[in-house]
């Protein structure tokens, strides 16, 4: 189906999600960010727009990993976009601007593109490296 890196599977699996979200948390600790008293689920429902959902002033996170196209890259960089809304918060809780300069600050901070998803024809379609590049 995919090689290593989850490239060329359609989905990942709820398994391979909850391990990617503990090892993300764990990078993350080393780097001194502690989200360990986050409540990150990863969901069973189905969904074609939307890979995660953050509840940051109630410190939760739901993750959907039954989305097509949906890579352990594209869900590694998920988690840690999910976890930027948090970080967001907690530096600015004033802020309503869910993915305005501060969530992009904690996307680069904690190693996640800092563009949101584009759904076009019922599949998640993910903006480049490239263009985390072009916007830094």
């Amino acid at each position: 189906m995919g090689d290593a890196n989850g490239k060329g599977k359609d989905m990942v699996t709820r398994e391979e999600y909850e391990i990617l979200v503990n090892l993300v948390v764990e990078d993350l600790a080393e780097k001194g960010y502690d989200f360990s008293d986050v409540d990150i689920t990863v969901s069973n429902r189905r969904t074609t727009r939307r890979l995660g959902t953050t509840w940051a002033h109630e410190n939760r996170i739901i993750l959907y990993h039954q989305v097509p196209g949906n890579t352990l890259d594209l869900a590694e960089d998920n988690i840690r976009h999910e976890l930027a809304h948090i970080l967001a918060w907690v530096r600015n809780p004033m802020d309503p601007v869910h993915h305005g300069l501060e969530w992009k600050a904690a996307c680069l901070d904690l190693g996640a593109n800092p563009k949101t998803i584009n759904d076009h024809d019922g599949v998640v379609k993910y903006l480049s490296a490239a263009n985390v590049r072009a916007w830094a």
